[in-house]
């Protein structure tokens, strides 16, 4: 499988394009159900970002840096006879997918940003969070996919404040552990990280002046802190909104579907 190479989630190629990016530690199929749910209009497309699925084994690690993913994506989608097409990302992927939306706004149309930012604003901050990220990338380096210490590090990766929403919500926590500990390969993990995290991401912070492609936040209510990112956004830039799920943490998607799916249903319908 080529890099990057957009597969066919849902829907039909007459339908506008829909193009899905997954989080840190998932992959395409995540979004499954949600591409089920927009297909009526959308032809759903997905792909695996870099150190996540088998097609990134044997990668150069230049085919990690973000510039170049763009430029790769881009020469699929036009092998492809894709035209302009909607982006949704989560996290990791929403970064990519503003980054998508910044520098090529002829080819993106419209953007849906889950739990997403435009990256760390200063060089202290991007130093401190690539020592944190290696630190990480040492860990994940030495495991095996299914191993005990892998799982052992998805626990206290699903333990962290970011995801406090899921204490309330045990078996979907359960499901996430058992679906990550087999899903991806920890050394290539340990990859993206370094090479595709949000330390060596471009501050996008200074794009978002003159940013005009209409964008829809989400954020979860127990989400402080991309929901006070998200409001940094909106008021930096007059052509982002943004929703707040109530009773919903970092994960919308998962936490909220039915009320993600008519909320993205409704702006995407808005173009």
């Amino acid at each position: 499988m080529k890099l990057l190479k957009p597969t066919a989630l849902a829907g039909t190629p007459d339908k506008h394009p829909l193009l899905l990016f997954h989080g840190f530690m998932g992959n395409m199929k995540d979004w499954r159900p949600l591409a089920n749910a927009l297909s009526d209009h959308h032809h759903v497309l997905g792909v695996n970002l870099p150190g996540h699925g088998p097609e990134w084994e044997n990668a150069n690690v230049s085919a990690f840096d973000m510039a170049h993913c763009a430029a790769t994506l881009n020469e699929q989608l036009d092998q492809m006879g894709i035209g302009p097409c909607a982006l949704l990302g989560y996290s990791m992927g929403g970064r990519f997918a503003l980054y998508l939306a910044v520098n090529f706004p002829e080819r993106y149309t419209r953007v849906v940003l889950e739990s997403a930012s435009p990256g760390l604003d200063t060089g202290e901050k991007r130093q401190a969070r690539q020592a944190q990220d290696q630190r990480l990338s040492d860990r994940l380096i030495e495991m095996e996919p299914g191993s005990e210490d892998y799982r052992a590090f998805l626990e206290t990766w699903y333990d962290l404040p970011l995801f406090d929403s899921l204490r309330s919500r045990p078996e979907l926590r359960k499901e996430l552990i058992d679906r990550r500990v087999n899903s991806n390969s920890p050394h290539l993990l340990a990859q993206s990280l370094l090479t595709f995290g949000t330390g060596t991401q471009p501050n996008l912070w200074p794009d978002l002046a003159d940013y005009r492609t209409p964008t829809l936040l989400l954020v979860g209510e127990q989400d402080r802190k991309y929901r006070i990112i998200a409001e940094k956004m909106c008021a930096a830039c007059p052509a982002m909104a943004m929703e707040v799920f109530a009773d919903c943490g970092h994960i919308v998607h998962l936490e909220k579907p039915e009320a993600m799916v008519t909320t993205v249903r409704g702006f995407l319908h808005l173009r």
